[in-house]
């Protein structure tokens, strides 16, 4: 749980963090979002992958939206790309035998 949301909270201020430049949010959302869809397609998760298309034609959409001068509140939009690309990334995990790995082994001696 902590490490869950450790990776989500980084997930939105990172995304948070590149707000600033015109267009460099969308871009990065619109790669990020590609190939969580790629890989979550190449793994069968349909779902995932459906729900990053999305998320990944949406910023598209603004980027070009965004280029005729718009100045729309960024701050909200860039926390929810950064929660939806963060519960993707967890969503679209390869194993969830695996996260018990991420349990440390104490000694038993």
């Amino acid at each position: 749980m902590p490490f869950t949301a450790f990776w989500l909270l980084g997930a939105i201020n990172s995304l948070n963090l590149i707000d600033g430049l015109d267009g460099l949010l969308g871009s990065i959302g619109c790669i990020v979002c590609g190939s969580i869809a790629a890989m979550a397609f190449l793994n069968q998760q349909f779902a995932v992958a459906v729900i990053a298309v999305a998320l990944a034609g949406s910023c598209s959409a603004f980027c070009s939206s965004n280029s005729r001068g718009d100045d729309l509140p960024g701050r909200l939009r860039s926390m929810l790309i950064g929660l939806v690309v963060g519960v993707l990334a967890i969503e679209s995990s390869l194993k969830g035998a695996a996260t018990v790995a991420l349990v440390p082994r104490w000694p038993c001696w």
